[in-house]
């Protein structure tokens, strides 16, 4: 069973409220060393794990008192020789009977596991193979719910042992009673209000006794999957069965507004003044819910982005390679054709053409493997000392035949001639290159691309300012995004595989800088960098010596530039 794990997520999932040093205890039963290992290694960071290869040796440990007592969540594998997951998990309900319970499946036919749930011997199934993510979230959720669960047990203890010890001391089981955070609703078996503390009052919105008298029904949305009927079904089924466990329910609610709210109700049957009640302590949810909802959203939409991504960048890496392979076949007939003289003005126009698909495949692959680095945080500039504003009149003044070209008035602008500061000055090349090419790309015969230099106290400002097609005001924000673009009709029409602006946006932020976009859709696009003036010490400046096949600007551009040789061929036609 393999895992992907997206740390952001992790962290944020190992965030406890208030139980920071708390430690829970797993036992993971699976059949599966690979599987039995890789669940271990993903819990084992945040939790207290004990492993089991089948039921027979979980049943063993938890034999062992000191051991099942620690015992607060069992994950078991379903298919085990000789004995299943659900046989498994109704044993240990004797031993430990507050722990939950959660199976893991690879099979669709699950009737035994639904009817063990509906039992209330299991808390929950997975569905393998199954995501880190989704995992780790039905852990955090189950251990919330054990949570719940201790809490409402221990709160029904301390009823009984106030109702033993006091009798008739109404206030003082009041005040116990008022004090619980999460909302408390006692009701009969027909589902008529008895008593509710005060946090019941403000979850739902009445006042002090309005609430009593009234049927649960009442609090209880049409759009809920669950209404009280099943929770009553639930209920009953498990006193038949000696069971009497709470029966843990995500409903949607309504108060006294009418107002929908998800919550997670608790609910068992329970002596209440001599008489059979159920007591439900209920839990507001609605924020969680929603962002469990958000989340999924979320991962939709990525797995979507995603997907249009890579199959542009197979569009881009088989495109040229095609051009490469047909240019090659036309050399090769035409070199073996011994009756057709040879036409070296026919050759070397397509080797131009190879050399220039071989550049647009160089750039792709650079920028890929530059964002893989940067992933993975093994991405490095080396910062030296130097003249930031010679170093950007040099790479402009370096494209200006290439903009004149395609009928583009080019001007550069600066108010301070010599200003020193920390960079890598090939990262600065790379950044303006790039955002040169996109100028290039967008704006039409007869336009301007302007690059200004701005001085400050804190910060150097560069700018690069096109008249082209500009932005839609509303994709503006997903500009610098990887996985996005701004109309996917652009990288058809524009050559490119979208992944230039994300990697400026890196470059720029390690040098601790920022990079902004303003633009007006068919008015032009203006990109603005602001470096932070800084230098370093002598000391502490690098040798910027680059390994890099690519050792001439000239190459650079020709890189950079590469795919839009075929925009600039068809303007010159």
């Amino acid at each position: 069973m393999k895992f992907v794990i997206n740390k952001d997520k992790l962290r944020e999932l190992n965030k406890t409220d208030g139980n920071k040093d708390k430690k829970y205890t797993i036992l993971l039963i699976d059949d599966e060393l690979a599987n039995l290992e890789a669940l271990t290694r993903l819990l084992e960071e945040e939790y207290d794990v004990i492993k089991a290869e089948n039921g027979f040796e979980a049943l063993n440990i938890l034999k062992d008192e000191s051991c099942s007592k620690k015992i607060n969540l069992i994950i078991s594998d379903q298919r085990m020789p000789g004995m299943t997951g659900v046989e498994l998990l109704k044993q240990t309900i004797s031993i430990v009977p507050n722990a939950i319970r959660i199976i893991l499946t690879g099979f669709m036919d699950v009737k035994d596991i639904i009817d063990s749930i509906n039992e209330g011997h299991i808390y929950k199934f997975l569905l393998k193979p199954l995501e880190a993510d989704e995992l780790l979230i039905s852990v955090k959720r189950a251990l919330e719910t054990y949570e719940l669960k201790m809490k409402n047990i221990k709160l029904i203890d301390e009823l009984k042992q106030t109702n033993k010890k006091l009798k008739k001391s109404e206030v003082y089981l009041s005040t116990i009673f008022n004090s619980v955070s999460d909302a408390i609703l006692i009701h009969d078996f027909n589902g008529i209000i008895v008593k509710v503390n005060d946090t019941a009052n403000r979850l739902y919105g009445y006042l002090p006794d309005e609430l009593i008298g009234m049927s649960i029904k009442d609090i209880i949305s049409k759009n809920s999957p669950y209404i009280y009927d099943d929770i009553l079904k639930l209920i009953n089924d498990r006193k038949k069965s000696k069971i009497n466990t709470p029966v843990t329910l995500e409903a949607i609610s309504i108060d006294k507004n009418h107002k929908e709210f998800w919550i997670e109700s608790n609910s068992r049957a329970v002596i209440f003044n001599e008489q059979k009640v159920i007591i439900a302590t209920v839990r507001d949810i609605t924020e969680r819910k929603n962002t469990e909802l958000k989340s999924k959203e979320e991962a939709l939409e990525l797995e979507k982005l995603r997907t249009e991504f890579f199959a542009n960048i197979s569009h881009e890496l088989r495109t040229p390679l095609n051009i490469i392979l047909g240019v090659i076949q036309i050399l090769k007939r035409d070199l073996l054709d011994k009756e057709k003289p040879i036409d070296k003005g026919k050759i070397i126009n397509n080797i131009d053409i190879e050399r220039q698909n071989c550049f647009r495949l160089l750039r792709l692959i650079n920028n890929l493997i530059d964002s893989t680095k940067l992933d993975a945080g093994h991405f490095q500039i080396d910062m030296i000392n130097c003249n930031i504003v010679s170093v950007v009149e040099e790479i402009t003044m370096s494209v200006a035949s290439y903009i004149s070209n395609n009928n583009i008035n080019l001007i550069f602008d600066t108010d301070v001639e010599e200003k020193i500061i920390a960079c890598d000055p090939d990262k600065i090349e790379r950044i303006m290159l790039n955002l040169l090419s996109n100028c290039i790309k967008f704006t039409d015969d007869n336009g301007s691309i302007f690059v200004n230099i701005f001085d400050g106290e804190e910060y150097i400002t560069l700018s690069v300012e096109d008249t082209g097609i500009g932005i839609p005001e509303e994709k503006v924000d997903i500009i610098f995004d990887r996985f996005r673009q701004v109309d996917k009709s652009f990288t058809r029409n524009y050559e490119g595989s979208g992944i230039g602006l994300s990697l400026v946006k890196s470059l720029v932020e390690m040098h601790d800088g920022t990079i902004s976009v303003e633009s007006k859709y068919g008015v032009g696009t203006k990109f603005t960098i602001k470096l932070p003036v800084k230098v370093l010490n002598k000391s502490k400046e690098k040798v910027n010596i680059s390994n890099n096949i690519i050792n001439t600007r000239v190459e650079k551009i020709n890189i950079e530039f590469s795919d839009i040789y075929k925009q600039h061929l068809e303007r010159n036609k």
